[in-house]
């Protein structure tokens, strides 16, 4: 492992003080994940090529991101397509797959315990999902976990969807903490790009999306190997410094 990488185990106690929120993924670090990408991504290039898109340059290989962004641009340059057509067709597909595996969802082992240990240390929680909102809100609702969190940021709240930085960032900014204050935490390769991509604590969590190389592939600060890891990295934690998503 690299140096650069550190465990739940090996963070001071200066480090472990200076985190005031925890931003996570959803699917795969909340809850245990049956999302399948490289078939929810087949999907969407079939109705992509429906629809008149050139798919011919656009592989299930790439980021559900970089998908879009490439439809995207070929549809700016066609007048016989509708990009705002086109943007509800893409939202309708991923909406369906979204909920689909989302019903199927378990959550991970003691999450809300978790959850609501780290709410008593006074830490603001969030969620930065390339899911949905329609999924989330009816995950949220099943799980019966609405009011665990301060800001929850879908793919419908952002141009662009993670390996970006944009829902972070925007998540960042309603929670009014600076970004070496919060950590992103999440169990696939984008998360980490992501958080990096932001500017804020990156935690990869192993065991899910990704392989734990292919994590450390991405150099995140910490890697932990379960969820209540995150319980010892703040167990040090000085008051939150966040104003309230509400108070915004």
């Amino acid at each position: 492992m690299s140096t650069r990488i550190k465990t739940s185990q090996n963070l001071n106690q200066a480090e472990k003080r200076k985190y005031y929120a925890i931003l996570f993924d959803l699917d795969g670090t909340i809850i245990k994940s049956t999302y399948q990408p490289r078939e929810a991504k087949t999907a969407l290039i079939n109705r992509l090529k429906e629809l008149g898109v050139n798919v011919s340059n656009i592989s299930v290989n790439e980021t559900t991101m970089d998908i879009i962004d490439k439809a995207k641009a070929q549809i700016k340059k066609k007048t016989n397509l509708s990009l705002k057509e086109v943007n509800k067709t893409i939202n309708e597909i991923l909406d369906k797959l979204d909920i689909e595996a989302l019903s199927r969802s378990e959550l991970i082992h003691d999450a809300k315990p978790i959850l609501n240990s780290l709410r008593n240390k006074g830490l603001k929680l969030g969620i930065v999902t390339n899911s949905g909102r329609k999924g989330v809100k009816l995950t949220l609702e099943n799980f019966n976990m609405k009011n665990y969190f301060d800001v929850i940021v879908t793919r419908n709240d952002i141009e662009k969807m993670k390996p970006s930085g944009e829902g972070i960032i925007k998540a960042v900014t309603s929670l009014g903490c600076k970004r070496n204050q919060i950590m992103y935490v999440g169990d696939s390769w984008v998360d980490i790009r992501s958080a990096k991509n932001a500017g804020v604590i990156a935690v990869a969590i192993t065991g899910g999306l990704s392989t734990s190389e292919k994590l450390r592939q991405e150099s995140p600060d910490i890697m932990l190997n379960s969820l209540d890891e995150l319980l010892d990295i703040v167990q040090s934690m000085g008051k939150p410094k966040c104003k309230s998503y509400a108070d915004r």
